[in-house]
């Protein structure tokens, strides 16, 4: 996510919503080749921002991200903290249990030394017999 929050320009940037609904196609195709959001006013006053997707995108992954530093912030002055040997540890500790139920969940192939051979099963080799 690397689009950048680009400064409004205040001339081009804000719009009254009678003129925007006239040249819609013209401002979104500016919208797209400047990056900057429009800002469509009524009545004098702010009623829309206008962004690209990948702007829109970006506003709710930073949104995201925020709520998850503070919430993370939060956590650590609020309770205990490990350090990073004990993490470490819980995390091996957890893999070890994931591959041991996983593998004992696993069906097991038949090992070379068990597998049936053609004798035992009881059909006759197809090799040709030397002559004595």
């Amino acid at each position: 996510m690397g689009v950048a929050a680009k400064r409004i320009d205040v001339v081009e940037d804000i719009v009254p919503i009678g003129h925007f609904k006239t040249h819609a196609s013209e401002h979104i195709r500016n919208i797209h080749r400047t990056g900057r959001p429009m800002i469509i006013t009524q009545n004098g006053r702010a009623a829309a921002v206008v962004l690209t997707p990948d702007e829109f995108e970006e506003l709710g992954y930073r949104a995201f991200a925020r709520a998850k530093i503070e919430a993370g912030i939060e956590s650590a002055e609020k309770g205990p903290t490990l350090s990073a040997a004990e993490v470490e540890a819980n995390v091996i500790a957890k893999i070890r249990r994931f591959a041991a139920k996983h593998q004992a969940a696993a069906p097991q192939a038949a090992s070379p030394e068990r597998r049936p051979t053609a004798a035992a099963a009881g059909s006759k080799s197809k090799a040709p017999r030397k002559k004595k």
